[in-house]
């Protein structure tokens, strides 16, 4: 088939992703995108498919409202941020690059300076995704939000064996070009925090609107646990344990933010 119209792919993404809660998220777009001239079956492998295409059009969709090059490389005042208003706290999601291969002493520095700003802020509170104070020399800064626990013994195992194939997979398997944009864009960001937010772009360009890319992992329970539930552990975490702050941040990896952000809207 002609490649479908974006808006109406667009429109078919966001209202799938607003449907209500009895629903299933999938199966609407699946639906919606039936209507648009596919065939996906119905079946879990058909919401599956349907999510696929969705995802390849939702970097056109992205990119025709804002050209990835086009997004400043500025100095930064602060860490960007999703923000949630429950009742009279505010609650601050701050996505970051945390590197698999470390960050720059500048981006480290940075990170560093606004964490301690967020921790001792009077009417504030900082927590922090497991694997960021080691990184950025948090001693003594905010609390960890302790999400590993979510994980068992084998888990583990399963993590580290993936992490142990990931370079060679890149060397063997040919990774599509936006996929290459993609680790381009963030490895810029470990380097250099000006490109932090084209980095969030990137990802925000990787994964549909939530709950739609946590119910296409929803049979991984690997990934389920490494994202979904590590997120809805931290977005429990900010939102009951923040004794009494009337501001809640939270700097995690760039991926738990809009999951975390869906957990604060919907616990």
């Amino acid at each position: 088939m002609s490649k479908p119209n974006l808006e109406e792919v667009e429109k078919a993404i966001l209202e799938s992703s607003a449907c209500s809660d009895d629903d299933c998220h999938l199966d609407y777009l699946r639906n919606k995108m039936n209507c648009l001239g596919y065939n996906f079956p119905n079946s879990r492998k058909g919401q599956e498919k349907a999510y696929e295409e969705a995802r390849k059009l939702w970097w056109d969709i992205r990119e025709q409202k804002q050209p990835l090059h086009e997004i400043p490389v500025t100095d930064l005042n602060d860490l960007p941020s999703t923000r949630v208003k429950i009742g009279d706290k505010e609650y601050f999601v701050h996505g970051i690059v945390h590197g698999f291969l470390g960050v720059s002493d500048s981006v480290k520095n940075f990170v560093k300076e606004k964490a301690i700003d967020y921790a001792f802020h009077e009417g504030s509170e900082l927590f922090m995704e497991d694997g960021i104070r080691e990184r950025f020399d948090l001693k003594n800064v905010g609390k960890d939000f302790e999400d590993v626990e979510v994980f068992h013994g084998k888990d583990i195992l399963k993590i580290l064996a993936g992490l142990a194939l990931l370079p060679i997979s890149y060397i063997i398997i040919q990774i599509p070009s936006r996929e290459r944009k993609m680790w381009k864009t963030v490895n810029k960001a470990s380097n250099d925090i000006r490109y932090l937010p084209q980095a969030k772009e990137v990802i925000t360009r990787k994964y549909l609107p939530e709950p739609l890319y946590m119910e296409y992992i929803a049979d991984s329970e690997l990934k389920r646990k490494s994202e979904t539930e590590r997120s809805e552990w931290m977005a429990d975490k900010m939102r009951y344990n923040n004794e009494g702050a009337k501001e809640v941040h939270a700097i995690v990896g760039m991926a738990h933010e809009p999951q975390i952000e869906y957990f604060l809207k919907h616990s």
